[in-house]
């Protein structure tokens, strides 16, 4: 089995520097969005795989554009939650 990673971000990006909506957004402007899918089309699994940190409560917000974008090119979406001490 192949494994291909895109990396989107070189590090951390701040909710107060831009949305996680428009991250994902920008993020699939970046990728070869035809080759994923040709990739899925052969039987090949592809996922956007987001990383979130919070200290605190996280409420994210995901547009049905980029949902429907990533979807369109058979690409799941995996979330990566993690922090600070519960309460």
């Amino acid at each position: 089995m192949t494994d291909v990673s895109f990396a989107i971000s070189d590090g951390v990006v701040r909710n107060d520097d831009v949305m996680v909506a428009d991250f994902i957004d920008t993020a699939l402007d970046a990728l070869p969005l035809i080759a994923i899918k040709e990739i899925v089309d052969s039987g090949g699994v592809c996922f956007f795989l987001l990383g979130l940190f919070s200290e605190n409560n996280l409420l994210c917000d995901f547009s049905a554009t980029g949902l429907s974008r990533m979807a369109s090119h058979g690409m799941g979406l995996k979330l990566d939650f993690y922090g600070g001490e519960g309460p």
